[in-house]
């Protein structure tokens, strides 16, 4: 036994040292869902899309880096802790923006023209390129949701996002609100597909 203490030692020197920490994390996540149903013939579900998202509370800093990004395009973290998700097994129109069924990861992009959008990014992609929603800001491409942004004197104390089913079956809004701002987008269900 004594013989292999030095070949342990040798080893343990030799080998590369371990840059990657694990860290656990438990958090609340909150969760918006459109459904379709029918009851007859038989019951069951065959169209729905969800938002699943963890809620930030409201600071005053995060309209300083509203501040910051006057006048430039800027890609900023839409929620916290893991990516805000879209998931949908249908394809939907958003603000205008065509959405095949699949899963995105959404972050926000402030413009030049200082409107803010959604950015719907291809969750595979982003997987590929493991990248976690804090890397927000490096992110490329994705698909743009155009989104009316409000301001009021009311303020939220943390981050809500809902999915409101419209009158009508295959609509809908995407509504947004954190902190004074607000954020919609009509949502066009394509049902048949």
């Amino acid at each position: 036994m004594i013989r292999f203490i030095p070949l342990l030692l040798l080893f343990a020197i030799l080998a590369p040292a371990q840059d990657v920490t694990a860290r656990a994390q438990t958090g609340d996540f909150k969760m918006t869902r459109v459904l379709f149903f029918k009851r007859k013939p038989k019951f069951h579900i065959p169209v729905q899309y969800s938002i699943t998202y963890g809620a930030p509370a409201w600071r005053s800093a995060f309209d300083d880096q509203l501040a910051a990004a006057k006048g430039k395009n800027v890609r900023l973290r839409f929620g916290k802790d893991f990516w805000t998700t879209l998931d949908t097994n249908t394809d939907l129109t958003i603000g205008g923006a065509k959405i095949k069924a699949g899963p995105y990861y959404l972050v926000l992009e402030h413009t030049k023209g200082n409107s803010i959008n959604i950015v719907a990014l291809n969750a595979n992609d982003i997987r590929d390129k493991k990248l976690d929603a804090f890397q927000s800001g490096s992110t490329t491409g994705g698909i743009v949701i155009p989104c009316k942004h409000k301001k009021s004197d009311k303020e939220t104390d943390s981050l809500q996002i809902k999915l409101i089913a419209g009158k009508e079956p295959t609509t809908g809004t995407l509504g947004v609100r954190f902190g004074p701002h607000s954020l919609a987008a009509a949502i066009k269900v394509h049902y048949g597909n």
